[in-house]
């Protein structure tokens, strides 16, 4: 059954993204613990052939956004690293961008295709922000918009990359010259 209007769009992949780990090795492993928790989520919800990955190796199960950020965050808490993870999706939405407009049901057969799931800048971008105020654990939106949608971007809510203010660090300082041998 394809997503409602309300809860669009199918992201292209979702990611753990271990923030307080103290330690390279640490997000390693509550990385793998989290994964395999999702991945057994995931087959038992939707069956075995859900649990391949993306392009990137995360998982990118049958349902829509909402419902993939929750099977994420029970990952998380089921692994015992609630607070110290954060959720990551890529969306790819380049991949719906049709006429201007983001048809979210671009992938479902015609007979499914559904006029109100075709979203300009401004649906979409509420429902980034829909999604972020549900899930304050969404650290990042990867290419939430086509790569040419220059409108999209600069009004892009947090916490899609392009929506933060530039880092506000002074330049670096240069090195000193080498000295001659």
């Amino acid at each position: 059954m394809p997503p409602t209007p309300q809860s669009p769009p199918l992201p292209q992949e979702y990611f753990i993204i271990p923030v307080g780990a103290s330690s390279f090795k640490e997000a390693m492993q509550i990385g793998c613990e989290c994964y395999h928790k999702l991945k057994g989520i995931i087959k038992k919800k939707f069956g075995g052939d859900a649990t391949s990955v993306g392009d990137e190796g995360g998982f990118a199960p049958p349902c829509d956004a909402k419902e993939g950020c929750a099977l994420v965050t029970q990952a998380i808490k089921d692994a015992g690293y609630d607070g110290k993870c954060k959720i990551g999706m890529d969306v790819a939405a380049a991949e719906f961008l049709v006429d201007g407009k983001y048809a979210i049901d671009n992938w479902y057969p015609e007979k499914e295709k559904d006029p109100s799931m075709k979203m300009g800048i401004a649906e979409l971008t509420e429902f980034y922000k829909g999604l972020k105020k549900d899930f304050p654990d969404i650290e990042t939106i990867e290419d939430p918009f086509d790569q040419d949608d220059w409108d999209g971007w600069t009004g892009a809510p947090p916490p899609c990359p392009a929506s933060r203010p530039p880092p506000t660090a002074s330049p670096p300082t240069p090195l000193p010259p080498r000295p001659q041998q």
